[in-house]
């Protein structure tokens, strides 16, 4: 179920979780473990890092603050009591209301991030892009060094014609902030499967000004 996608210093591991089968992503190194949307099946996630983990600094983040990407922490706020919680600042109102939801009791560290923040794992740093989907706070994290952009549900490669469902705004946004990163930068969706930056500017097509097409 467990996949690895190894990269220049954390490597990446995967899993669709939950009803609406939400990849959670877990960047790890060698004392430092993020996990990106913790979507739900909780006893998943705490296997994977009894058994392969051996750090003990665990911190969590969300792309959005939909529920979907969030459930698992009712039962990983007690096993990590000094976890940080990261969540754009747009989305808070939303994340902390969906906690409620999910019957999460405890008092959590949660960190608002904005546009061009930087989350680090060990010596590795990840930017915060602001897409602004599938929520007004929906983010990106970017990793330059590794290549590798985790996207949420704002480039869902699940479905080939997704772009033709993108509002305006949406396809601004993506072209702009993603689309724009060096060709090379694989894409990790929150559902479907890795891609690359080359792959998506070709589901664009027209859509994307020339202007906006890196040239790397």
């Amino acid at each position: 179920m467990l996949s690895s996608q190894f990269v220049r210093f954390a490597d990446i591991i995967s899993a669709p979780l939950g009803e609406f089968m939400t990849k959670c992503y877990i960047i790890r190194d060698k004392k430092e473990c993020l996990i990106v949307d913790p979507a739900d099946e909780p006893e998943t996630i705490n296997h994977f890092l009894d058994t392969s983990f051996k750090g003990s600094n665990v911190n969590f983040v969300s792309t959005t603050g939909r529920r979907d990407h969030m459930k698992a922490i009712k039962a990983l706020a007690d096993k990590f009591p000094n976890a940080k919680y990261y969540i754009s600042k747009k989305d808070h109102e939303q994340f902390v209301k969906n906690l409620d939801i999910i019957g999460v009791t405890k008092k959590l560290d949660i960190k608002d991030v904005n546009d061009g923040d930087k989350i680090m794992v060990d010596d590795e740093d990840f930017k915060v892009i602001e897409v602004g989907t599938p929520t007004s706070g929906g983010i990106a994290l970017y990793s330059y060094g590794s290549a590798v952009v985790i996207t949420g549900e704002s480039i869902p490669t699940e479905d080939p014609r997704y772009v033709d469902k993108l509002l305006p705004h949406e396809i601004k946004s993506i072209t702009e902030k993603i689309l724009t990163l060096p060709n090379r930068t694989i894409i990790m969706s929150s559902h479907g499967p890795d891609s690359k930056v080359r792959t998506e500017k070709k589901r664009f097509g027209y859509r994307i000004p020339k202007s906006k097409l890196a040239k790397h």
